[in-house]
């Protein structure tokens, strides 16, 4: 049996880690998707009571849960998990209330309350993933508000943001053992979030326009970057050592120069300014070489007991991905040719070979030109892919793979060469067979071809957990199969990838998301398993496929095979892998959660957590299965997770070892400091929440109606559901008003001509009545929009005046810039307040929500009607085009 322990746990205690982090997901995911599903089967009042008794109930248990862990003097991860629940439901609440009220898609007002509220709970039980959830929503709520409320995107608004985050990054390094974050994730995710906004803050500094620099600016806030970025690295190098952090801002630090040169060439307006990239190429290239070769000696020195970390290996790649990018954007400008990409790849091989055979040492410039110039042929072989349809070139990039893996052993390079030789196998594949003619039914061996292709690729699949296991059982030749694992497995990682840009392209739009009725159990599973079962013919194929989405569960089995409760963990295994087989990469990520703790790699499994998050997000947003069955499925396996760890502790309960003492490094918060946090989120929430529905319901039950023409679309918010965006012929003309231009309704004209016979006479009346006509349109104009041809023309708030038809619908009267205090002319006491961003004019409920599967339903629309009171306009329904409810 393996004698190393990822994260110090042993096989059951990392189930029962994966289990409780996979329930809490899987609740959250589904909470979130069941609101998002907006089932109209349910009352507004019943949703919004609904979420606030689950609200009251996670709240209630959590602070039980501590209650009792206090007594017991265990961690509180219990209760802990139940809060962060709780913070995320916070915000389902509220966007729970915008999408029954049709308060807009996503604004910043939703995410500020939602922040506001997580700060207690995050005060006095801070941990890592509440930190998270707040940062995340923190830095949206100050992204909305600048874009979308301030309609700024500008270096000045960008500066803000990177302020933001680099004092809570101050925050948080002094009090970083409160959080007891291990991993130090919350410390990178800042430095990351700082370094992005920094960097486009200073790009932004000449207006978005690199041809016209202001140089004094954009030196200044590049001079800040590059200064920001050492601070930062000599706090990391010296006062608190994190390795995965001095990555990070190196590689910053590097960009920063980067962007600083590229700038500067390019706003000279040099003929041969494009060489600079060819420079920046270079200079990024030999600058991965240093920093990687100093920080290799770095954690060596310091850290001898343990493997080189990962972090090194990633500024390898993205350095060298970058300083390929640069050299690139020169040969397209310059030489125009690919073959320049071939001969340096050539070249790079050529002398790290050389100096990998000429000297005893391994040195970590070898490793970086080999590894440049197998990037480089990766490159040229997709670019003889794409632009001549010629596939033979991965051929022979899998040959040269292997060749490297056979002539240098070094560890992470061995895995590159797998990993590549692999990828460029199935790519060369893929493209031999998947040609035009099979399209066109013409081949049959193209047909074959495509299956044996799978059938290979399914066998190195099995093969990969296979080995997986073999390493785990058999740890002494673990060393001698590691690279290959590692190789196969990040070859599954690019599998996963490739499937998620492909959801991305395609397969999100396919399917209507509608919701079915099931009438069976039988029913309700062929819509879970989006009719897998149903709709493929039972071939040696298919059984095939389904065989292998039940790999997971052998890989449990086999690594379980002495597991003291080995049939409780796996009926949920099992489960998981049929309900989800619809969803293959979620199986395949959940398969490599499995076998990260064979490999020993905190990397690993934090890459597949990242992986699997972005899984779940694709998975709501694709239309194969409703919202409404979606949610069903994520919180039945959410409940069998969290259901089996609460039958193995009361199996375990007697077992002394079972329970997790807390340790005396952190402080464990006082019983009443925690409960009186707890009631009074709870409160605030609650209070907040019902307030917004008071006030809503008094608008629509005693507002005055407002009906408008619309054109609709249909996209889909990521906390709300299925919306149709809503446009007015009334914006259209504000938007032309506020952008100084006459709108085709006030200008009058004349049916008259002129051609060389006119007489002079003739020519003064005509002229006389355009410049008549001319001056009556301006002055219609300045009735509409008084503020024409003012300072205050280009406003960002304008107050539109409304005046209704003999059918009642509404039309623009006039548009202020102040708030109407005379409606001569207009509907008394009603206006819509709008507000110019992104070259748009924008009015409050643009977005109406409503159950997935209605879209054809609802484009029949030609009408908006809303409700208007004390200066708040709610929109209430759609209407067709006889102005009868939809």
């Amino acid at each position: 049996m393996n004698q190393r322990l990822l994260f110090g746990l042993s096989w059951q205690q990392y189930l029962v880690l994966l289990f409780s982090l996979l329930g809490t997901g899987l609740f959250v995911s589904g909470i979130v998707t069941f609101i998002a599903a907006n089932w109209d089967y349910l009352s507004r009042f019943q949703k919004i009571y609904a979420a606030q008794g689950l609200f009251v109930l996670i709240t209630v248990v959590s602070l039980f849960f501590y209650w009792r862990e206090v007594r017991q003097s265990v961690s509180h991860f219990k209760s802990k998990s139940g809060l962060f629940i709780s913070a995320v439901l916070i915000g389902v609440l509220f966007a729970l209330i915008g999408q029954i009220y049709q308060t807009g898609a996503d604004p910043w007002q939703l995410f500020a309350l939602w922040s506001l509220l997580q700060l207690p709970l995050l005060l006095v039980l801070p941990n890592a993933a509440n930190g998270l959830l707040w940062i995340v929503t923190a830095n949206t709520v100050l992204s909305l508000y600048l874009h979308k409320e301030l309609n700024a995107l500008s270096s000045d608004t960008l500066a803000l943001s990177a302020l933001f985050n680099i004092l809570l990054l101050c925050l948080v390094e002094w009090k970083i053992h409160l959080f007891q974050d291990k991993w130090r994730v919350l410390p990178k995710l800042l430095v990351i979030l700082f370094a992005f906004f920094a960097f486009f803050a200073a790009t932004f500094a000449s207006d978005h326009d690199v041809f016209d620099v202001e140089n004094g600016a954009m030196s200044l806030g590049y001079f800040f970057n590059a200064l920001c970025a050492v601070l930062l690295f000599f706090m990391y190098w010296k006062k608190r050592p994190d390795i995965g952090l001095m990555v990070i801002v190196y590689i910053y630090g590097i960009i920063t120069i980067d962007g600083w040169i590229i700038n500067n060439a390019l706003s000279s307006m040099y003929a041969d300014s494009y060489s600079v990239f060819l420079v920046v190429a270079i200079f990024t290239f030999v600058a991965a070489i240093i920093g990687g070769e100093w920080l290799k000696k770095w954690f060596v020195k310091n850290h001898p007991d343990s493997k080189l970390s990962f972090s090194i290996y990633g500024l390898a790649f993205i350095l060298a991905t970058l300083a390929i990018g640069f050299f690139l954007v020169f040969l397209s400008i310059s030489a125009g040719s690919e073959t320049p990409v071939l001969v340096v790849s050539l070249i790079f091989l050529a002398a790290g070979s050389v100096r990998y055979f000429s000297s005893s040492n391994r040195h970590y410039m070898d490793e970086m030109l080999i590894l440049f110039g197998l990037l480089l042929a990766v490159t040229y072989a997709f670019i003889q892919q794409e632009f001549y349809r010629n596939s033979g070139y991965f051929l022979a990039l899998t040959g040269l793979s292997v060749l490297c893996y056979v002539l240098f052993v070094v560890h992470w390079l061995r895995v590159v060469c797998v990993s590549l030789a692999l990828f460029s196998l199935f790519y060369y594949l893929e493209h031999l067979y998947f040609d035009f003619s099979f399209w066109d039914g013409e081949s049959g061996l193209s047909i074959n071809g495509i299956l044996i292709t799978n059938y290979l690729r399914d066998a190195v699949y099995v093969a990969t957990f296979a080995l997986a296991v073999y390493c785990y059982r058999k740890p002494e030749s673990a060393v001698k199969f590691s690279t290959v694992l590692w190789g196969a497995v990040i070859y599954q990682l690019i599998s996963v990838t490739r499937t998620f840009v492909y959801m991305c392209e395609y397969a999100l739009y396919i399917g209507n998301g509608e919701t079915k009725t099931v009438d069976s159990f039988t029913a309700l599973f062929n819509v879970l398993t989006n009719n897998v079962f149903m709709e493929r013919e039972w071939n040696v194929s298919f059984v095939i496929v389904v065989s292998l989405m039940f790999i997971p569960t052998v890989v449990y089995l086999f690594i379980s095979s002495k597991l003291k409760y080995r049939w409780l963990f796996l009926i949920p295994i099992a489960l998981f892998s049929a309900v989800f087989i619809a969803s293959g990469y979620i199986i395949t990520l959940f398969g490599l959660l499995l076998i990260a703790y064979a490999l020993y790699s905190r990397m690993l499994f934090a890459v597949i957590t990242i992986y699997m998050l972005f899984a779940l997000a694709l998975y709501y947003y694709w239309l194969g299965i409703p919202l409404l069955y979606k949610s069903l499925l994520l919180l039945v396996m959410s409940v069998f997770f969290l259901l089996t760890l609460t039958v193995y502790k009361l199996l375990e309960r007697k077992n002394e070892n079972s329970t997790i003492k807390s340790t005396a490094l952190f402080t464990t918060p006082s019983w009443n400091s925690v409960t009186i946090a707890v009631l009074a989120t709870v409160f605030a929430a609650l209070g907040i929440a019902n307030y917004a529905v008071v006030d809503n319901e008094n608008v629509l039950n005693n507002g005055k109606p407002i009906i408008l023409k619309l054109a609709p679309v249909d996209p889909r918010s990521l906390m709300q559901g299925d919306y149709m965006e809503l446009n007015y012929d009334m914006l259209m003309t504000a938007e032309r008003l506020h952008n100084g231009h006459i709108p085709t309704s006030v200008v009058v004209g004349i049916d008259a001509t002129l051609n060389d016979e006119s007489q002079a006479g003739q020519e003064r009346e005509i002229a006389k009545e355009l410049e008549r006509q001319e001056q009556e349109a301006e002055n219609t104009l300045k009735n509409i929009f008084p503020e024409y041809g003012t300072k205050e023309q280009a406003a960002d708030e304008y107050y539109l005046l409304l005046k209704a038809d003999e059918n009642g619908v509404n039309e623009l009267c006039r548009m202020t810039y102040h708030k109407p205090q005379d409606f001569n002319g207009c509907t008394e006491d009603i206006y819509l307040v709008a507000k110019y961003r992104d070259y748009r004019m924008h009015i409050p409920g643009q977005q109406y929500f409503f159950a997935e599967g209605k879209a054809d339903y609802y484009s029949k629309a030609q009408y908006g009607e809303y409700r208007f009171k004390d200066g708040k306009a709610l929109l209430l329904r759609l209407l067709d085009e006889q102005l009868k409810p939809l």
